[in-house]
């Protein structure tokens, strides 16, 4: 009686094992079209003393390295798509193809000093001077306040993507404390607790998508998250989430361009290299950029463009400090009245050369800005088409295949059903030998 009941335990074990591992096959083909899930695979395994089976651990077939490989191209891709968009934005104010454009202005400006000077007793010649001198001015500034705007706004989506991280990263803390209640709960039945894994890994990848996430895992599945920038001038690294569920929130000083943690390390906006985050910090960076550039025109049209050799400066800058905001005509309709016309030659000669010299400075800075531009797209090609093809492999190997899936399932029936018929056999067999006894 004792082997018929170790045997009937025994079969016992195997239909639940089947069962178990059916719903583990189920729950596969139930997420054959979720991009986020990875393939869980049931382990069986023989235990004592019975000889029966059992599920004894679910293998979650991930790739971390893969994995890896592909949040990091994730990061850049995504923050060379963002700084992309961003850069065409600005581009808009400096695209030498719209009719009024910078470099236009200029020429203009320049023309209607050569008309000037060619007839410095024309009183129309003297209204356009004038008008033109104002209009380039206005254009140079409507370009800065432009760029101003844009770094203001780049600056406002910057502390909006880092209330995002810190959501993230409460998240992924609470997640870490689930992960190691379901583990204790779920030990000895298998550990099916892996599905959590899979919820990690959708908020690292919304991470990584907006900052260099640097992470690593425990042997359950925890993981820990740091912020890291290897290209960064400011060194060291901003731990974000910790095995037990601590998280350091950050907050960012927009007027300083500072990030300052829990601890109360600042972090200059600099340090931000990749991702959405650093996009935003490159693109605040080639604003200011810009802004010098337009600063420098400014300063070389009241060093260069004079009248009378030299003598009467066409422009002037009210504060040194802030160039293009407080530039402005100083040559007045007066000062045209009583203009020395024995100058003009000379004069004419200077607006040329101060003519070209403007011109190089402005194509200095479309020349940068082209050349960022250029950059960034090339780096987003490639990110773009690295990601894809690490995507791919990543899904190859971690999704589920159906047919594969749906052949486990009918075996896994197929023992169900012939271990059923089994116990109810070997059931009828004791039922039989405990009635002849009696």
């Amino acid at each position: 009686m004792i082997m018929f009941g170790n045997s009937i335990a025994a079969l016992y074990s195997a239909l639940i094992s089947d069962s178990k591992a059916l719903q583990i096959r189920n729950r596969n083909i139930a997420n054959v079209d979720n991009p986020d899930y990875v393939k869980e695979e049931p382990i069986l395994d023989n235990f004592a003393p019975f000889g029966g089976v059992e599920v004894s651990d679910v293998k979650r077939l991930s790739d971390e390295i893969l994995h890896r490989q592909m949040l990091d191209s994730y990061t850049r891709y995504k923050g060379y798509d963002e700084q992309k968009k961003l850069l065409e934005s600005i581009n808009v104010y400096f695209d030498e193809t719209q009719t009024n454009n910078v470099q236009g202005f200029i020429n203009k400006f320049f023309e209607s000093l050569h008309n000037f000077l060619r007839e410095p007793d024309n009183e129309a010649a003297k209204e356009e001077l004038l008008e033109r001198a104002n209009t380039l001015v206005s254009a140079l500034q409507d370009r800065y306040q432009k760029l101003e705007d844009i770094k203001k706004n780049t600056l406002s989506k910057f502390n909006s993507s880092l209330e995002t991280v810190n959501r993230l990263s409460k998240q992924l803390g609470e997640l870490n404390g689930e992960i190691l209640k379901a583990y204790a709960k779920t030990k000895g039945q298998g550990n099916d607790y892996k599905a959590l894994l899979d919820q990690r890994d959708k908020l690292l990848k919304r991470i990584s998508e907006l900052v260099n996430a640097d992470f690593k895992y425990d042997k359950i599945g925890r993981v820990e998250v740091n912020i890291k920038e290897p290209k960064s001038t400011a060194g060291g690294f901003i731990k974000l989430v910790s095995y037990n569920g601590e998280v350091n929130n950050l907050t960012f000083d927009s007027l300083n361009q500072q990030v300052t943690d829990s601890q109360g390390i600042r972090w200059p906006l600099s340090f931000f290299k990749t991702g959405i985050l650093g996009a935003y910090s490159q693109t605040v960076q080639i604003t200011t950029n810009l802004q010098q550039k337009l600063d420098n025109i400014a300063t070389s049209l009241t060093q260069n463009v004079t009248l009378e050799n030299g003598s009467k400066a066409i422009f002037e800058i009210t504060d040194p400090n802030y160039p293009t905001q407080t530039l402005k005509v100083k040559i007045t309709k007066t000062d045209l009245d009583n203009y020395d016309r024995t100058q003009a030659d000379t004069d004419a000669k200077n607006a040329d050369t101060a003519w070209k010299t403007i011109t190089d400075t402005y194509k200095d800075l479309t020349g940068y800005l082209s050349t960022v531009m250029s950059d960034t797209k090339i780096k987003y090609e490639t990110e773009r088409d690295l990601y894809n093809s690490l995507e791919e492999k990543y899904t190859a190997r971690v999704g589920v295949n159906l047919d594969e899936e749906l052949a486990e399932v009918m075996k896994l029936q197929q023992h169900y059903q012939a271990v059923s018929k089994m116990i109810a056999t070997s059931t009828r067999l004791v039922d039989y030998i405990l009635n002849a006894i009696r």
